[in-house]
């Protein structure tokens, strides 16, 4: 059977020599697998621009989730308080992961349309001295767009917090400017920017961090600290790793240097998101997030006011017809997501174009009957 294309914000469609390279066993604690682990990490930190000598990545099962529950649960003093900043669903599920942990925070919720506000940010620093950590979102999924993380971090009454970035889809399309360290945690995930496929996360934590922090964590399985630990002594993970993910992760990384890297990879999604957004926009579909707040990892459009519109036909339509999207997430709006990470095409981009132009003349002639 063949894949269908994902317009996904991922998983996302991959390379065939990607895919290949998972096609093998490979054991756990084996020197092979161990050496493999120490060269995605080195690679890794050379990816994200950060100096060995202050960060460390720790690799950790599960999506991208499980990467942010480990950080609140891993890392959060008795006395801890987070400022969770959120436009979205993916910066309010922290508040969720907190409330289940039962973690003190207070949350600064702005529009999903809108970037936060830099003055209300500072407002709940300077008048609650509870807060230790900031939670931040790079590229919030949930419509596409991009907050200003590198004015966010020079808030002054951010400098003496512990500042976490989730960077999930963005790491690797987008630089993030770290002036000063300030980056305390940041995580990401092998499954967008870096088109590989899912199955683990990784987390980068200041090695001051790592070796100072003393709290016992809040689950078992979810210990980052003790996971780098068992990194550092034996090379091997906790619990059975995610083999070949991992291995897919070396292939990946390997072609994204090659290519490019971050820039390249930026102009790629560019250009994919260029030719969707002009087609759609000769159809009549309108954009959702102004474009200077938008990403170039995906893009959120309005359902059309036609009456004969039904996403979930929408969405099948385009299923059977080998192409996929994501439904919209955005409240009291109806609309859908198109991604433009992975290995797409012209030809799958004009696939797409010519797909939802079929569906929306079908809709349109319904109307007149």
């Amino acid at each position: 059977m063949e894949d269908k294309v994902l317009f996904t914000p991922g998983p996302l469609t991959t390379s065939l020599d990607v895919k290949k390279s998972g096609l093998r066993d490979l054991g756990s604690r084996d020197e092979e697998f161990i050496e493999l682990c120490r060269d995605v990490r080195k690679k890794l930190l050379l990816l994200a621009r950060l100096d060995h000598d202050e960060y460390e990545v720790i690799l950790l099962q599960g999506s991208g989730t499980y990467g942010l529950e480990a950080v609140l649960s891993s890392f959060t003093p008795p006395n801890g308080k987070w400022l969770i900043v959120s436009n979205g669903d993916y910066g309010h599920r922290l508040t969720l992961i907190a409330k289940t942990l039962n973690i003190d925070f207070v949350e600064a919720s702005f529009s999903c349309q809108n970037i936060p506000d830099i003055k209300v940010i500072n407002s709940y620093l300077e008048n609650d001295e509870k807060i230790t950590h900031v939670s931040l979102t790079h590229c919030e999924t949930t419509t596409g767009i991009l907050n200003p993380i590198d004015d966010l971090l020079k808030i002054p009454s951010m400098l003496n917090k512990k500042v976490f970035i989730d960077a999930i889809s963005s790491l690797g399309s987008y630089e993030i400017i770290n002036d000063n360290s300030v980056i305390d945690f940041l995580i990401g995930s092998p499954n967008k920017s870096l088109e590989s496929i899912p199955g683990f996360s990784f987390i980068f934590v200041k090695k001051d961090i790592l070796n100072e922090y003393y709290y016992p964590p809040r689950s078992f399985s979810l210990d980052l600290l003790g996971q780098y630990r068992e990194s550092e002594k034996t090379g091997q993970f906790r619990f059975t790793p995610p083999v070949q993910s991992i291995l897919v992760l070396k292939k990946a990384l390997q072609i994204y240097f090659e290519e490019g890297g971050l820039d390249s990879r930026f102009k790629k999604y560019k250009n994919i998101q260029d030719s969707i957004i002009k087609g759609m926009k000769k159809m009549g579909f309108q954009t959702i997030i102004e474009n200077e707040y938008q990403s170039v990892l995906i893009t959120s459009f309005k359902i059309p006011d036609l009456q004969n519109f039904v996403f979930e036909e929408f969405y099948r339509f385009l299923s059977n017809n080998g192409l996929v999207i994501y439904p919209g997430k955005i409240e009291g709006i109806n609309s859908f997501r198109i991604g433009h990470m992975g290995q797409i095409k012209d030809e799958d981009v004009d696939n797409l174009l010519k797909n939802i132009y079929l569906y929306l003349e079908n809709c349109k002639g319904d109307d007149e009957i």
